[in-house]
């Protein structure tokens, strides 16, 4: 993947997270197996089911899904 699609990607993502706050949207950014750790709370997961729980509970919001 060169620069130019990793930025676009990495718009994509960002817009799933804050600017349509849509779960699906994010998760389909990501690799089969992602991985986050929200540095600030030491909070995170693992693999698709952890990582989507992670976004739809904790970091997108409860029923984000």
């Amino acid at each position: 993947m060169g620069p130019e699609e990793m930025a676009r990607l990495w718009d994509e993502h960002t817009a799933g997270e804050f600017a349509l706050r849509d779960v699906d949207a994010t998760m389909a950014t990501m690799v089969p197996e992602p991985s986050v750790v929200h540095l600030p709370t030491l909070i995170g997961a693992q693999g698709q089911e952890g990582v989507r729980r992670f976004y739809a509970e904790e970091f997108i919001g409860e029923g984000a899904a």
